[in-house]
């Protein structure tokens, strides 16, 4: 009898060690939360106070409430992993022989990895949800600002008539246009990683190979990022060479004819 007492304190010292950890673990992670919220608000304000009528509201708007649904699915594993430890607590409390203990060991164990399964599921929806409206967004803006552009262009044209700057145009247009590829590119690209992730933990890898995938899947993800962004400073500095050649040649065109002599001015012997 009493070892049985020692045991059973022992059990419960553990018991209580675990629930310890498990508050501090959780006030971290609400803590951590908490903490990004404000740090993202503070940014978003500097941004507001910054950009005043050109601030994004819709975007802020639309981050601020898939930030609230990240929130509720962050209490939502916090809650359902203090359950767990309550279904195992109760467990120990039974006092059941060996086999009935360790079979309804594993049915707690298989709820819990059920409920962590619906968990992960519901992030990835939410994170695919939110790439998605960021896709679409960038595609809007890109779309709007082509046509804010040709519209600016059109009314340039209709006002300078042949005095319009037609090369300076298409070269424009042309940058414009492999520009908006690039972007499509970059989004195809975010979109092609994302599904790269899901797919990894979708295979339920042992941990170590797991996280060999995962280190080989982030170097090819940073690969193509460098890649795509050395691209786009190529662009860059294409158009950058082109508008400084064209402006030596604007202004060696003016010097020249700035020492043409004027047809009407009379000669100094006449």
């Amino acid at each position: 009898r009493r070892a049985q007492g020692r045991r059973d304190a022992l059990n419960a010292d553990y018991q209580a060690l675990e629930e310890e950890a498990q508050q501090y673990r959780a006030q971290r992670q609400r803590s951590d939360m908490a903490r990004h919220e404000q740090d993202w608000e503070a940014e978003q304000q500097g941004r507001r106070d910054e950009e005043g009528d050109h601030f994004d509201e819709a975007a802020y708007q639309a981050e601020k409430g898939f930030n609230a649904r990240r929130r509720e699915l962050g209490e939502r594993g916090i809650r359902e992993q203090e359950e767990t430890q309550k279904e195992f607590r109760a467990l120990e409390d039974k006092q059941l022989p060996q086999h009935a203990h360790e079979q309804e060991r594993e049915a707690i164990e298989r709820r819990a990895q059920g409920r962590r399964d619906a968990l992960n599921a519901d992030y990835q929806a939410l994170e695919e949800e939110a790439q998605q409206y960021w896709a679409q967004r960038q595609r809007s803006d890109m779309a709007s600002h082509e046509q804010e552009w040709e519209g600016e262009q059109q009314r340039r044209r209709e006002e300078e008539g042949e005095h319009f700057d037609e090369e300076a145009y298409q070269f424009e247009r042309g940058m414009m246009a492999r520009r908006r590829e690039l972007q499509e590119r970059r989004m195809r690209q975010e979109e092609e990683i994302h599904q790269a992730y899901r797919a990894l933990d979708e295979k339920q890898l042992p941990p170590h190979a797991y996280d060999q995938e995962r280190e080989g899947l982030e170097r090819r993800e940073q690969g193509r990022r460098e890649a795509l962004e050395a691209e786009f400073q190529a662009l860059e500095e294409e158009a950058q060479q082109y508008w400084a050649q064209r402006q030596r040649s604007d202004m060696h065109e003016q010097e020249h004819d700035g020492n043409e002599p004027d047809e009407n001015e009379p000669d100094e012997g006449g």
